[in-house]
């Protein structure tokens, strides 16, 4: 039987003689054993795992039908479902390759050899990984598991080959890994709720950086209060605090044994924003002083000096609105409010918008839970009449009206204009044949990155569903925490599920589960109300409700007695015995 080979002069190519397509969609003839060259030239293209391209060599004399065919083919899964699976396999070829193994078709015993060190991390240390009770850690969730096998399993079927996952051996480790393993995603991402979405928006208002940030707050609270920038570099958190109209703010005296000086900022002004913002952004930062660094270090008077002078310049100039703020800005709102997923929100095009009377409509052909393209409509609502919330309207709205100004055309006059597009460092919008970009769906994370860090909230320990969050060097938000953030938020408020689920597109209200990360858990409410109860029948300070009974001690209680004094006499006590 003739099969593709490795030599060290060519690369293995696979010819329709070789494999052809056969009525019962089969690779015919069939090689005994796969080569890693192999399996990538068939079942690997763009990094991608897709059906053969023997599957359309009918017709191969029209290259348009061709084309259409591979491409069809390739549609009976989606697109991510398709690099998820090319990533997985690559990795299982080269391993095959360097344990010098068939990778196809896999025999359980690689397969299982496979799993097992992959699971255990055996695959990148040396030696296994326990708890303090002498169990085992897994490398991998079972989540990722789950999935090799399943790209292990659509490669054989692709292959018309009997797939290794159904062995016994492979489904008992799998039982096993089942208990071993977590479940939970490791490096889920938090909610983004209103509150927080509230502090990423102040943020695009303001400096972005530390130290623009710093000498915002440093001109703020001089000009809001007359403070000399002696009296800033003395001024100590604990002379700042919080009332419920305003800020009072309490500095030291000009000169020595003059009065200390008492103002109030309103909590509505810019100066008392930029200090509450300032002190989220330093919380955990070492120090008392206001105006310091990283380290602690207090800024000097001459410091201050310079950067209330350099304010004061004729020369100052004010900041502009940036075109990828305003358009930030809506990413933001919009993906909150509507709860789309990131390729949704990518996808939108302004074609597909409709402005109505109350806010905006936009229609979605396909979605995660929609492949088959029925159709749905999703509402983008403004803020209640009256409220000061921020509106995703009116974000939308100035958003359309930029756009249209940069490009020189009403976007919603052409076909497949992309609602959010991209913007260069310049910013001036980026044009392909004329029209503009769309912003992919890892854009539109980076956006929600950036904000997040600009407001100081990676600096903060969030809840996910896998647990809190640790410095890992990533981001605890991304595109997603804006449909997660939308869903914990009406949970807390009380919304009901079935109501969220119109807006979110879920099946049944259990589908919620997981994209709800309240900041304070279920299980600390449970907590707190127990020990609430039982603080209100305690029948004294610290006392429980009904005391257990005394009996008398039949031996001497083990350990030091933190009511006795050592070496005093205590009554009762024979202290000759």
């Amino acid at each position: 039987m003739v099969h593709p080979t490795r030599n060290r002069h060519h690369r293995a190519l696979i010819t329709p003689p070789d494999l052809g397509l056969v009525p019962d969609h089969a690779l015919s003839p069939t090689p005994a054993s796969w080569t890693v060259e192999a399996v990538r030239a068939t079942f690997l293209r763009g990094g991608e795992l897709v059906p053969p391209v023997q599957w359309t060599t009918i017709g191969m004399d029209d290259e348009r039908y061709a084309t259409a065919a591979a491409e069809l083919a390739a549609a009976s899964r989606a697109q991510s479902t398709r690099r998820t699976y090319g990533r997985l396999v690559e990795h299982w070829l080269v391993w095959a390759h360097t344990q010098d193994v068939c990778p196809l078709p896999a025999d359980p015993d690689a397969l299982h050899m496979y799993i097992v060190k992959r699971a255990t991390g055996l695959d990148v240390r040396k030696e296994l990984k326990r708890d303090s009770e002498g169990r085992l850690v897994g490398a991998l969730v079972m989540g990722t598991i789950s999935q090799i096998l399943a790209a292990i399993s659509r490669l054989h079927a692709l292959a018309n080959l009997p797939s290794p996952t159904d062995h016994p051996m492979i489904r008992t480790l799998v039982e096993g890994l089942g208990r071993t393993l977590t479940t939970a995603p490791l490096l889920a991402k938090a909610a983004l709720t209103w509150d927080l979405l509230g502090e990423v928006l102040e943020a695009q208002q303001a400096p972005t950086s530390t130290t623009a940030l710093r000498e915002s707050v440093a001109r703020a609270l001089h000009g809001a209060t007359g403070a000399t920038a002696g009296q800033l570099a003395r001024a100590q958190w604990t002379d700042i605090t919080v009332d419920p109209d305003a800020i009072t703010v309490i500095l030291a005296p000009t000169r020595r044994g003059g009065p200390v000086q008492r103002h109030q900022v309103g909590l509505d002004t810019g100066a008392a924003q930029l200090l509450t913002r300032w002190r989220r952004h330093t919380l955990t930062w070492p120090g008392t002083a206001v105006l310091r660094n990283e380290t602690g270090k207090a800024l000097t008077r001459q410091g201050l000096h310079l950067i209330l002078t350099r304010h004061d310049a004729p020369t100052a100039v004010i900041p502009t609105v940036e075109a990828s703020h305003v358009r930030d800005r809506a990413v933001l709102l919009v993906g909150w409010v509507s709860a789309l997923r990131r390729s949704n929100l990518s996808a939108l095009t302004w074609d597909q918008m409709t402005r109505t009377s109350t806010g905006w409509v936009a229609y979605l052909a396909r979605s995660k839970t929609d492949q088959e393209g029925h159709g749905d409509t999703v509402s983008i609502a403004p803020a209640p009449p009256g409220s000061r919330l921020a509106d995703a309207v009116a974000a939308l709205d100035d958003w359309l009206e930029l756009l249209t100004a940069m490009w020189g055309h009403d976007p919603r006059r052409s076909t497949g204009v992309p609602v959010f597009t991209r913007i260069d460092r310049n910013g001036h919008l980026e044009l392909r044949d004329g029209r503009p970009t769309r912003l992919s769906g890892a854009a539109i994370g980076a956006i929600v990155t950036k904000w997040v860090a600009a407001a100081g909230l990676d600096q903060r320990t969030h809840l996910t569903s896998g647990g809190h969050r640790t410095a890992d060097g990533r981001s605890a938000f991304g595109a997603h925490s804006l449909r997660s953030g939308f869903v914990t938020t009406g949970l807390a408020m009380g919304v009901p599920g079935s109501t969220i689920i119109g807006q979110t597109k879920h099946t049944t209200v259990a589908a919620l589960k997981p994209y709800n990360k309240p900041a304070v858990r279920p299980d600390l409410l449970a907590a707190t109300a127990v020990l609430g109860a039982v603080a209100n029948d305690a029948t004294g300070p610290g006392q429980p409700a009904h005391p257990p009974a005394t009996r008398s001690a039949r031996r001497a209680p083990r350990g030091p007695h933190w009511g006795v004094v050592p070496g005093a006499e205590q009554p009762g006590t024979d202290q000759g015995s």
